[in-house]
């Protein structure tokens, strides 16, 4: 369904249409846009659908938006429309500020990135993912605990919504519960997982291959990809490490590191591919043979 963002005022006869003005807002209008701003005019009918329709309903009108706000704003280059999404991210969150801030400064960072804007990319990404430098292992594990614990309160929710409006389709009805339950199960199979690792580890990878030469901006990556490592020691974050080291200069540095990916991966099979494995087992050659 594409976003109905023209002839707003032919689409909607009564602004105060529950109905009319729940269709607009399921078509995912560009955040603060022209159509978004007429049916938030009356924000009581907004403050009563975001009330009283299912949670899965409400995300679904949010993810919406965010989606077709993120395309356009990329599809343009529009940096201005880029913020509304971003803005709109961070007021989804509610009181969670924090998460919201982050989310934000996260959607910014993704939009500098796909239209290449380097220069605000590299500010914004150098003082953002300092933040993570400072949070001890202990409070990493905790902060992933909070955003797991979070995310299966959402999906115990769905099927909390899903159960309250019992559709006609019963059998539909529980292949959806059904899937929220596997989707519960999967953050529970990865909670061992330390997002502030990763983020730090997919920092520098950007860095990395966006290609910047600029010492400062490797070094930075650098600390912040051994620090991922610290949290927690994985052939992926090794990886991420010979590549930045090889375009510092360290070759023999780079290829230990890439060694150290290779071995793990191996040991972990076959929980890793074959095929991953021999992906790294290429890159350790071209470290080898400085052609990286």
């Amino acid at each position: 369904m594409q976003p109905l963002q023209i002839n707003t005022f032919s689409l909607v006869k009564d602004q105060d249409d529950y109905d009319e003005v729940l269709f607009l807002l399921k078509t995912g209008p560009y955040a603060f846009g022209k159509t978004y701003n007429f049916i938030n005019a009356n924000r009581k009918i907004i403050d009563s659908i975001y009330k009283k329709e299912p949670l899965v309903t409400r995300q679904a009108i949010n993810n919406r938006i965010i989606a077709n706000s993120r395309a356009e704003a990329i599809r343009t280059k529009n940096a201005t429309l880029a913020n509304y999404t971003a803005s709109f991210i961070r007021s989804s969150w509610g009181k969670d500020y924090l998460e919201g801030n982050r989310r934000s400064t996260i959607e910014m960072l993704n939009y500098y990135k796909t239209v290449k804007d380097t220069t605000r990319f590299y500010q914004q990404a150098l003082y953002f993912y300092d933040g993570y430098l400072n949070i001890s292992a202990d409070s990493a594990k905790k902060l992933e605990k909070i955003a797991l614990d979070k995310m299966k309160e959402n999906v115990k929710n769905n099927i909390k919504s899903n159960e309250v409006k019992k559709p006609v389709d019963s059998t539909k009805q529980n292949k959806v519960a059904q899937k929220q339950v596997v989707v519960l199960r999967q953050f529970e199979t990865v909670s061992s997982s330390n997002s502030v690792a990763t983020t730090l580890n997919n920092a520098a990878w950007d860095f990395y291959t966006m290609g910047t030469h600029n010492t400062n901006y490797l070094i930075k990556a650098y600390i912040w990809s051994r620090r991922s490592i610290e949290l927690q020691p994985i052939y992926g974050f090794y990886d991420t490490m010979a590549h930045i080291m090889y375009r510092l200069g360290f070759y023999a540095e780079a290829e230990i590191n890439q060694q150290k990916a290779v071995e793990m991966a191996t040991n972990q099979q076959p929980s890793v591919s074959a095929k991953e494995i021999e992906l790294l087992k290429a890159e350790l050659g071209k470290i080898k043979e400085h052609t990286l």
